[in-house]
């Protein structure tokens, strides 16, 4: 069931069901800023001279299109510039997020988080890193707290709902899922966690509805599949596998799915040896 469970995640994984925080969203790309705003190997750009705001609001830009190193350069000229508060260390965190610089990132954005009672945001970019790092109770947790101080944020309740399924809290992950959906059912990913966690909870014909309406009929019976092999077990997914290639007989998930897992069996657990191992030796 182990492998099952990482062939489950790693699945899931690829399709990025945990999402950034708002505030990393939006934004120009990355040729259309530097455009705007100035190279800053030419020189210092006019809006460098500019306070706190408007030099986060570039960061934010440069974060959005995954170009970290722009934003770090920015935010270690206003740490000399003494522009040094705690919405330069949660930016700073999540840059070093992307970058995979857990540790140092953990440490801004707990920083951070002490600094910002009562804003949701370190409690959001906590939760999707130590997600990354496979620590879900913690991440759980701030998850929690990013869904009680921003109870209209569907991104927090969406991860909280993946991370729940993840750790097999299948109530509780339906209660968030739905209410992502509820508060933004526009977007897909809110829709595929929910119908994941539909599946997972035995209810597989609803999860097919909800997954049918983001992707193709192939995709969602092999979704629906994937759900109820991590929570059931190989043989009750098989005519969801079935259904798959129905819809598609040459849908390439699946096919490959079912040729590793006969190419690579999941034997049960041995059973517990019942041979008394501490019996006198025989003289």
């Amino acid at each position: 069931m182990i492998q099952t469970r990482l062939r489950f995640v790693a699945v899931l994984g690829a399709l990025g069901l945990l999402v950034a925080a708002p505030s990393a969203l939006a934004g120009p790309k990355n040729r259309r800023a530097a455009d705007e705003h100035g190279e800053i190997n030419n020189g210092p750009p006019p809006w460098m001279t500019h306070g706190e705001e408007v030099r986060l609001a570039v960061v934010d830009n440069f974060l959005a299109d995954g170009n970290t190193m722009m934003a770090l350069d920015i935010l270690r000229q206003m740490r000399v510039d003494g522009l040094d508060g705690p919405e330069v260390d949660l930016r700073q965190g999540i840059a070093l997020r992307k970058d995979g610089v857990t540790s140092e990132s953990e440490r801004l954005l707990l920083l951070a988080q002490k600094k910002m009672k009562g804003d949701p945001r370190p409690h959001a970019e906590l939760c999707i890193l130590l997600a990354d790092l496979q620590r879900l109770p913690e991440a759980i947790d701030h998850c929690r707290q990013a869904t009680r101080l921003s109870e209209d944020d569907a991104s927090a309740w969406n991860n909280l709902a993946f991370l729940l399924l993840a750790s097999s809290e299948l109530d509780e992950a339906l209660e968030a899922a739905e209410e992502a959906v509820r508060l933004d059912g526009t977007d897909p990913l809110y829709r595929n966690n929910l119908g994941l966690v539909q599946a997972s909870l035995g209810r597989e014909d609803q999860a097919f509805r909800t997954l049918s309406s983001t992707m193709g009929k192939a995709d969602a019976a092999y979704m629906v599949g994937l759900a109820v092999e991590r929570s059931s077990d190989l043989e009750a997914a098989r005519p969801w596998y079935d259904k798959a290639l129905q819809h598609d007989p040459h849908h390439v998930a699946t096919r490959n799915h079912l040729a590793e897992i006969e190419a690579d069996p999941i034997e049960p657990d041995p059973p517990e040896s019942t041979t008394p191992t501490d019996l006198p030796e025989e003289p």
